[in-house]
């Protein structure tokens, strides 16, 4: 199987990304969902939608392909979405303050429970435990979109409002992860 997503370049600045499930001996769709992006023409092109390789999940998320898309729903948005391999149909998702480029990643604790972290353009980091929980936030002077697991001495954890999740403070990732 392949999961793939699409930019929002030749349709004008406005449009949609496509995420789809493939079978890659075939080339049918299995299954596709569009999530709306927004570019620019002016004063430069700016394209929009998937620019990273979504996560395939295995172990405790095996069940799920989580994807970021660049500026969606807004210019300055980013989104992730957990969506269920089988069915395409939404698990989760995060809104991301400022739009994303990079790939989510997977880590593991000790217990095999998988944290999912993404980096924006401003160096924040959400974590997720399968539902949005918590996000690291790196200080300004080392503002970056590479989503590294935080240490204790650089990194801060700041629940989002209403969350009610405790997940990334009982596995704070303060330890380097091979």
């Amino acid at each position: 199987m392949l999961y793939t997503g699409t930019e929002v370049d030749k349709t004008g600045p406005s449009g949609k990304s496509w995420l789809r499930k493939l079978d890659g001996l075939t080339g049918r769709v299995l299954w596709e969902r569009s999530y709306p992006c927004q570019g620019a023409r002016e004063p430069k092109k700016v394209d929009a939608g998937v620019f990273a390789t979504p996560l395939v999940g295995s172990g405790d998320v095996s069940d799920r392909v989580i994807f970021t898309l660049s500026r969606c729903p807004g210019f300055t948005d980013g989104l992730m979405v957990a969506l269920d391999k089988a069915t395409g149909e939404e698990v989760w998702r995060k809104p991301l303050d400022n739009y994303a480029w990079s790939s989510p990643t997977a880590c593991k604790d000790e217990q095999s429970h998988t944290f999912i972290l993404q980096g924006d353009l401003l160096g924040t980091v959400p974590c997720s435990t399968g539902a949005p929980a918590r996000s690291w936030t790196r200080p300004s002077s080392a503002a970056s979109s590479r989503p590294l697991p935080p240490s204790s001495a650089t990194w801060r954890c700041s629940p989002p409002e209403d969350s009610g999740s405790t997940a990334c403070a009982e596995h704070p990732f303060t330890r380097k992860l091979d």
